[in-house]
């Protein structure tokens, strides 16, 4: 149910999520071509006892060369220092612009003897030609350094057909989160912009008078919010109808029929929610509204409405009787074989057209019961 007010949504935002998320992946792929691609070449020595080295010598180097990797990591550093780098610059005959174009490291590959000389710029035949020729100036300082080690190529660097960087599906796939998380944040900040817009006065008992639901009444726009909110939330949101008889006889005029039924609206409301509304619709039909309710949850409210009129006793100032006929119908969004957006009237109307009486063992009452009503507040 989540996923499908999720869906909803989207679906009703579309206008502001799509144009943003089109707007970020259009900037990210833009910025991604122009970056200037970065390519990186890598060539690998070995440290080993040295040939030439007598028997003797070459046990007690062969325990150091286990027991510790100071050796090889010392030729690491003298990969990485500043005077072989100038060196291979200079046998390479770099300029000034080229020398800053391009950067190296040498470092020593865990649990082994092997040196890695890692060359990295913007032309690949340099790359290639930087990292091999840093490798060629260690090689000949490092035969200066002992007697007993020897530092011999393993491979050499060869140009690289892919630049290593900017990593173009990484940087789209990201511009395109980037894109569809700005465009629903916007949509969610109009969302509830417009809902906060929308008049919400209300009297202070939350009884909203006749006509209702109808054009910028506050229950509708009550409801309307509702509607929004679910939309993102997934809570349900349940309207319910329920009828009494009027006799028209028993009227004495317009004043009073209104005043005794926002009496009858109050009398409702007292047992219910804080968050619940309660309007006169359609001339002796009660219009509730539920918000982060259930149809099951709902039809239990008004059953327990029912049970409260029905112990309603007469007044001096009497209105009539009204026939409480248990007659109600409800609505619940979202619902199973609903449409995936409703309007608030839409929902009203709706639940009106479900309107039958209710079953004696649903009410645990008769299904009508005569009770009269002041018109005293």
């Amino acid at each position: 149910m989540e996923i499908r007010a999720y869906l909803n949504f989207i679906q009703r935002r579309w206008k502001i999520i799509l144009p943003l998320f089109l707007m970020t992946l259009a900037v990210t792929t833009y910025l991604t071509l122009n970056i200037q691609p970065v390519y990186e070449a890598s060539a690998t020595y070995i440290v080993r006892i040295s040939s030439a080295s007598d028997e003797k010598n070459s046990i007690s180097a062969l325990n150091t060369l286990i027991s510790s990797d100071d050796i090889p990591a010392t030729y690491a550093k003298v990969a990485n220092s500043r005077l072989i780098k100038r060196q291979a610059a200079d046998q390479l005959g770099l300029s000034s612009s080229q020398r800053s174009d391009l950067t190296s490291n040498s470092q020593l590959v865990a649990g082994t003897n092997i040196i890695e000389v890692t060359a990295k710029g913007s032309d690949p035949v340099l790359v290639m030609d930087y990292a091999n020729e840093i490798g060629e100036q260690m090689l000949q300082f490092a035969a200066t350094l002992y007697g007993t080690y020897e530092l011999i190529s393993l491979d050499d660097a060869t140009q690289p057909r892919r630049p290593v960087s900017p990593d173009i599906f990484t940087n789209l796939l990201l511009g395109a989160l980037l894109g569809l998380s700005l465009g629903i944040g916007m949509a969610l900040i109009t969302e509830y912009w417009q809902a906060s817009m929308k008049p919400a006065t209300q009297t202070s008992s939350s009884v909203f008078p006749q006509p209702a639901l109808i054009g910028n009444d506050p229950f509708e726009t009550e409801v309307e919010k509702a509607l929004s909110l679910c939309a993102i939330s997934g809570k349900p949101v349940s309207i319910a109808m329920l009828e009494l008889d009027l006799p028209e006889n028993n009227l004495r005029n317009n004043t009073q029929k209104e005043a005794g039924l926002s009496n009858i609206a109050n009398m409702i409301l007292s047992g219910l929610q804080s968050h619940d509304r309660v309007t006169i619709y359609d001339h002796s039909i009660f219009a509730f509204f539920f918000p982060d309710t259930s149809e099951n949850l709902a039809k239990s409210k008004i059953n327990e409405s029912i049970s409260r009129l029905e112990k309603l006793s007469s007044t001096e100032d009497s209105l009539g009787h009204f026939e409480i006929r248990g007659t109600t119908g409800i609505a619940s969004f979202p619902a199973k074989d609903e449409p995936e957006s409703m309007t608030a009237q839409e929902i009203v109307e709706l639940a009106k057209n479900r309107m039958k009486p209710n079953s004696p063992k649903e009410t645990g009452r008769r299904r009508s019961k005569q009770v009269s009503l002041s018109t005293t507040t």
